[in-house]
């Protein structure tokens, strides 16, 4: 699947901040081994490793990991594949291990969603139509709700997550966004859940880097939320738009 052909209307990033490109570890205090370490180190400890995980960790309460979309259909070889999507579900499942708290979004489509192609007679996927909110891109089925291809990637590791948020469930209305679906005013409902438990700090990873975990990234920014997008733990459609429209963002990028 060509870079044109996941297409979709890609808003712009804030551009006051310049984009910071530096290490996961490097994103957190000195003397801490990961996001739920607060324990600063002591004389004589052991320098800390990455993915290193020191036993008397208290958790940081405002952090939480959203893992966006890791679903089979955005999969090599399944109806909407992203390229190499499969790679992130390794790093992935090493990030779950250090995160207090967890949460994926899934794509969730009726039967006949109105983003899909075959629900307007003569268009084709990729094309775009005009919906009630303005235009969208028309897609091939995919993540259809109970469907296999709907289901999280193979071999994601789902024991620490709380709360799997689904979006696209509405027949009318598209969502990229795990904040706000494509007519940018209905709400899904994750930042209640993130502020009734003080989650201030997000880091997210999963698929398209370009798409949905772009315009989570831009309209967790929106809502107030620091924002930090690990960067080898997603995969792109088009990664040289990502690095082209990354030199501005508020959005920092941080590898895993």
């Amino acid at each position: 699947m060509s870079a044109r052909g996941f297409g979709g209307t890609r808003r712009p990033e804030p551009t006051n901040v310049q984009v910071q490109r530096r290490r996961f570890a490097q994103s957190f205090p000195q003397g801490s081994d990961h996001p739920g370490c607060a324990r600063q180190r002591r004389p004589g400890d052991a320098a800390s490793t990455q993915g290193a995980c020191c036993a008397d960790a208290q958790p940081r309460a405002n952090e939480a990991l959203l893992v966006i979309d890791v679903q089979r259909d955005f999969i090599p070889g399944r109806a909407l594949a992203v390229p190499d999507g499969d790679a992130v579900i390794g790093s992935i499942n090493r990030l779950l291990a250090h995160f207090p708290h967890a949460i994926p979004t899934q794509d969730w489509y009726p039967p006949g969603h109105a983003s899909f192609a075959k629900t307007h007679a003569g268009m084709r996927p990729f094309e775009t139509a005009t919906l009630s909110y303005g235009e969208q891109t028309l897609w091939p089925d995919h993540c259809i709700i109970g469907s296999e291809g709907a289901e999280f990637g193979p071999a994601l590791d789902l024991r620490r997550v709380e709360l799997v948020l689904r979006k696209g469930f509405r027949p009318g209305i598209d969502g990229y966004s795990g904040l706000r679906e494509n007519d940018r005013t209905t709400v899904t409902g994750l930042h209640g859940y993130l502020t009734e438990r003080g989650l201030r700090r997000l880091f997210l990873a999963g698929l398209a880097r370009d798409y949905c975990v772009h315009h989570t990234a831009v309209d967790a920014l929106a809502f107030g939320y620091e924002v930090i997008v690990i960067e080898d733990a997603c995969r792109a459609i088009d990664f040289t738009a990502v690095s082209t429209s990354s030199q501005s963002t508020t959005v920092n990028v941080l590898l895993a």
